[in-house]
């Protein structure tokens, strides 16, 4: 969160350098998302997930050729419990950006807030990072309404799969900025950040450079204002460990102050001491508190957590680690990344469900601890909101939903009219229509892909609701499909000590060489598919090989809205235990049928 007015306020001690010759370690969420401004400042609003990983790299690259030698970039890796308050004010705040796109653009959603830019396969979509001024400054010209769902993972993904920084990529033991700080208080040197905090922990010589104020210079010198909380401290006469922690105390009662009121009210006693001490607390390196949670995990764990999407990562520590505490109404908890979704619909998360589940109930089995029921975040609209309930599945439940998913991926194999890009998609989407077909329920996937769509919609400057809605839907199953893969990747080597179901054997080849985030569909993909869906038989293929019923509508723009499909998620702060009353009945039945969920 960092301290409001901390930087600006002690910016005239900053010292204005070179940035060479020298090691730093990185705030990688910070970095994340400065690369993600790089590419806005550089005219593209919702860069592809390809674009923002190849600026990723060529931004360390370039400071790579300047003898800046990365020695860790640090993501989050479990976030206290203490933080859980400011993760759902932050997901709120997602959540009604997404809320304000929809209800300001009734008739479609902005192609340039939803269409990436810096892909694989369509027209625009072949800038690449060579077009991108990794070091450009500015601000963007257009505002973005909306961040593109998966950036962080795609950014992880990216530095994982490069010879280069795939050593030094981890997942800390807590909040990226703590780590960090803990890093360059043993070892000294740089750290990279977008947060202030950085200035307040003791950070002995280290020292601490801001994202923003990094540039190229004259003959491409890349530049950096430096700050040196113990000299800075020194030059203000207060204590080198603790004196921008007093510094910061003093803004938070006076953020309009001056430097040199700042400095006064720092040479008398402290006004409230229980405030200043719980902000002090706030900035101890307690390195047992924040560790322990991954030491408990053992040695077999820790490697394979270190190749986890992070959100995957904090679930894994959770449900091993036997030093959080464990109650009979214990929860785990997953903040699901924002969709650019239709707001009038349920989450379009909602249809992948059973394959998370299937990812959450193989981890609980496999995990040494006692049970404990999943809640998931996605649109939240409250700091009190529960989440959604997911209640794992037995063993057999599983076995029988993971037949499920090999038959679907079986008959597949057999649809000859369609690129191979949009396998996982409609393997996903076979999944959805199957079980609403299952329940009498429509599919709203089914309904738009048997409409005619002009040509038009290819260059269109919107894009309808309902196409949108099937695009978030789209990502929501092959982001729920990766987080099965990765699971598997932990969970299959003990499949015969926690008796998993033998067809898990046959699930691990199929998923194994699941695409990366950066060769996800966009959104020229799906629009490709649907302009695609009745030509060469397809359509027809498709449902005769699925056994779906042919149900044409002519309207595109009204796609049945049924109980099912209609958005709960509003009212979901009901407490844990009325949520699991309120499905169990449902659960007994069936832990895989995704729409009674709703």
């Amino acid at each position: 969160m960092g301290i409001p007015w901390l930087t600006a306020t002690l910016q005239p001690l900053a010292d204005v350098r070179l940035l060479q010759d020298e090691a730093v370690v990185i705030d990688g969420p910070a970095l994340a998302y400065h690369i993600l401004h790089v590419c806005r400042i550089n005219g593209v609003v919702q860069p592809s997930y390809r674009l923002v990983a190849q600026t990723t790299l060529a931004w360390l690259d370039e400071l790579s050729s300047h003898n800046v030698v990365v020695a860790a970039i640090y993501f989050d890796g479990h976030l206290p419990e203490s933080k859980l308050e400011i993760r759902m004010e932050r997901s709120m705040r997602n959540s009604a950006r997404i809320g304000r796109l929809f209800f300001d653009n009734p008739h479609g959603c902005r192609r340039d807030q939803i269409a990436a830019v810096g892909g694989q396969n369509h027209g625009l979509n072949q800038l690449t990072s060579a077009n991108v001024d990794a070091f450009r400054a500015g601000v963007p010209s257009v505002k973005a309404l909306a961040d593109p769902s998966f950036f962080v993972p795609a950014i992880v993904e990216a530095l994982r799969c490069s010879d280069r920084y795939r050593s030094v990529v981890r997942l800390g033991p807590g909040e990226a900025d703590t780590v960090c700080a803990r890093h360059v208080a043993k070892h000294g040197g740089l750290v990279l950040t977008s947060d202030s905090d950085l200035l307040v922990y003791d950070l002995g010589a280290g020292e601490v450079a801001f994202f923003r104020d990094i540039y190229r210079g004259a003959e491409s010198a890349i530049m950096c204002s430096s700050f040196a909380p113990r000299s800075i401290s020194n030059k203000l006469g207060l204590l080198g460990s603790t004196g921008i922690l007093r510094v910061a105390y003093e803004l938070q009662c006076a953020p309009h102050a001056t430097l040199p009121q700042i400095t006064r009210a720092c040479e008398r006693p402290v006004a409230n001491m229980p405030k200043y001490l719980e902000l002090h607390k706030r900035y101890l390196h307690d390195e047992d508190e924040q560790e322990g949670d991954f030491r408990d995990l053992g040695h077999q764990l820790l490697p394979r957590l270190s190749k986890l999407d992070p959100r995957l990562s904090e679930l894994v520590v959770e449900l091993y680690s036997s030093v959080i505490p464990r109650h009979s109404n214990s929860v785990a908890r997953i903040f699901l990344p924002v969709l650019i979704e239709n707001m009038d619909r349920g989450s379009a998360w909602q249809q992948s469900t059973p394959i998370r589940r299937l990812a959450y109930s193989l981890l609980e089995i496999d995990s040494p601890g006692r049970s404990m029921s999943i809640l998931e975040y996605r649109r939240v609209q409250s700091v009190t909101q529960k989440g959604r309930l997911i209640e794992t599945a037995s063993a057999t439940e599983i076995g029988q939903y993971i037949d499920e998913v090999l038959e679907v991926m079986e008959r597949m194999k057999d649809l000859d009219s369609v690129p191979g890009r949009y396998y996982w998609p409609l393997v996903g989407l076979a999944l959805d229509i199957g079980e609403c077909q299952k329940q009498g329920k429509q599919s709203h996937a089914w309904h738009m892909l048997q409409q005619r769509y002009k040509q038009s919609v290819a260059w269109s400057n919107s894009v309808s609701w309902g196409v949108v809605h099937l695009f978030a839907q789209v990502q929501a199953t092959l982001y729920s499909f990766r987080m099965l893969r990765q699971v598997m990747s932990i969970v299959r080597k003990g499949a015969a000590k926690y008796k998993l179901p033998s067809n898990l054997k046959q699930l691990w080849p199929a998923v194994r060489h699941f695409p990366p985030l950066t060769g996800f569909p966009e959104m020229d993909d799906i629009l490709g598919l649907l302009l695609e869906s009745r030509e060469a038989g397809f359509m027809r293929e498709f449902a005769e090989l699925m056994c779906f019923d042919m149900v044409s509508s002519p309207d595109v723009d009204k796609a049945a809205k049924g109980a099912s499909e209609r958005s709960t998620d509003g009212g979901m702060d009901e407490n844990v235990q009325n949520l699991a009353t309120k499905h169990d009945k449902w659960n007994k039945a069936n832990k895989f049928g995704v729409l009674s969920a709703d």
